[in-house]
């Protein structure tokens, strides 16, 4: 074994600690990657949808998506919009929001992940 073979063999060792060692201090000084945002609450959710359109279209489409992994869990036609998608979600939750203040204190994800099968269920 040469010499430039054994001191990478007694370096291996050094990394290893020093790419640890990095894992963890890089998310503690905030240098990592942007954790996803704690979800909103559906009152939050609307007051976005009001001063930021693309931002509501965007969550509404991600959990619909995200409900496509259920077979059955919902069944909007395939040929709305996701601004009609959007616009009824929306509407939707607003009425309930009138019905019952404490409605606005709701996970927001969850809200919608409620309101769509309602909206467009299945027929089994």
């Amino acid at each position: 074994m040469d010499a430039g073979s054994q001191l990478a063999i007694l370096n291996e060792p050094m990394l290893r600690r020093v790419f640890l060692l990095a894992s963890l201090i890089i998310p503690a000084l905030g240098l990592g990657a942007p954790a996803r945002a704690q979800s909103l609450t559906v009152g939050e959710f609307l007051s976005r949808c009001d001063t930021d359109p693309a931002y509501c279209q965007d969550e509404v489409s991600r959990i619909e998506r995200m409900s496509n992994a259920i077979p059955g869990a919902n069944c909007p036609p395939e040929s709305m919009s996701i601004d009609t998608m959007t616009s009824s979600v929306v509407g939707s939750l607003k009425q309930a929001v009138e019905e019952d203040s404490t409605n606005a204190m709701a996970n927001a994800d969850t809200a919608i992940e409620q309101v769509l099968p309602v909206l467009w269920p299945c027929s089994h």
